[in-house]
């Protein structure tokens, strides 16, 4: 377990249209950011100390760029408030 890693979560949000009932809907999802040497895999935990929200990992993408490591992006999935 690590603890003091920095790391930068957004909640973001999207209007799709229900084509069934024609009612526009809003899904929302949760991304993250990650230093580029940070151990982080699906299904770990993270805890945001500011907040108090814990979520869980559901998916983890390392983009690759010449010249340098860019920041490992997270989707997360939250699971206590």
């Amino acid at each position: 377990m690590s603890s003091g890693v920095q790391a930068a979560i957004q909640e973001t949000s999207n209007t799709v249209m229900d084509y069934a009932t024609q009612t526009p809907r809003v899904v929302r999802s949760v991304a993250g950011t990650f230093p580029p040497a940070t151990d982080v895999r699906v299904l770990d935990r993270v805890r945001d100390d500011t907040h108090g929200v814990v979520y869980v990992v559901d998916e983890v993408t390392l983009n690759r760029a010449p010249g340098h490591q860019p920041d490992l992006q997270v989707t997360l999935r939250k699971v206590s408030s």
